[in-house]
């Protein structure tokens, strides 16, 4: 509340940044997932980890504008 820093050592770090779902063309994420924390991490050497499991709901179906639900894609939906 005073604004003194405090320093914490540890062995990994975990950066939740809100993810990067607006680099698609079509999807519903807020405004604001633009990848700007794991680029900023990037950018200082630092590696970054399975960004094959970042979600971003629901799937759009480019260039048709449509979106297919979770629901779909638990169903085994495939675009």
């Amino acid at each position: 509340e005073d604004g003194t820093l405090h320093r914490f050592g540890a062995h990994s770090t975990v950066v939740a940044t809100g993810g990067f779902g607006r680099c698609y063309y079509s999807c519903t994420s807020a405004h604001t997932c633009t990848g700007d924390g794991g680029g900023a991490v990037s950018r200082q050497g630092l590696p970054l980890q399975d960004l094959e499991f970042v979600q971003f709901h629901p799937t759009g179906i480019f260039p048709a504008g449509g979106l297919m639900t979770e629901g779909g894609q638990g169903e085994g939906g495939i675009l």
